[in-house]
């Protein structure tokens, strides 16, 4: 079974906890924990999820979903960088159907896994990871569409960043 966690957009200058997403931690048996996002309002911030595992476990995964297609800087980066380094795929997906099973949105999963790799994002959870010794090393998702409306194009899909297996633990 595949734990994940969620996190959207993490400032980690001074104020870790200001997203307005909440957060809650799993533990598996004290061997690695995930962080995963929640839209109940019980939840934690990002701050306290992550120091309320302990140096001990490991973190394996963020989990981001709920909220990925409202990520405005998010959403800006990925865009960017697919327009830069793979347009042709780009323009194809954009221009298809969008949903999960067309062609075209399938050839730009590879495209979009190194894109959310140099967002920000990955960029400042790297940053507050390490102090733990760990690192975002690779993304797996699910459930990727490109959804377009007259405003403009976004994709969503449910993302799981994961560390490096936690290797020093």
């Amino acid at each position: 079974m595949k734990f994940c966690i969620a996190l959207l957009t993490l400032m980690v200058s001074n104020n870790l906890n200001a997203l307005e997403r909440g957060w809650y931690v799993h533990t598996h048996n004290n061997e690695y924990a995930v962080i995963i996002e929640s839209n109940q309002t019980s939840s934690m911030n990002i701050k306290d999820a992550l120091i309320s595992i302990s140096p001990k476990v490991c973190l394996k995964h963020f989990r981001i979903g709920y909220q990925l297609d409202k990520d405005i800087e998010l959403q800006s980066e990925l865009h960017a960088f697919l327009l830069k380094n793979h347009s042709k795929l780009y323009s194809e997906a954009l221009d298809s159907t969008g949903n999960m099973h067309n062609p075209k949105v399938i050839a730009l999963h590879q495209a979009f896994n190194k894109a959310l790799l140099s967002t920000s994002l990955v960029s400042k959870l790297n940053s507050a990871l390490s102090a733990r010794n760990e690192q975002i090393l690779s993304v797996s998702f699910e459930k990727f569409t490109v959804n377009k409306s007259a405003a403009n194009t976004q994709f969503n899909a449910i993302v799981w960043l994961s560390t490096d297996a936690c290797s020093e633990h």
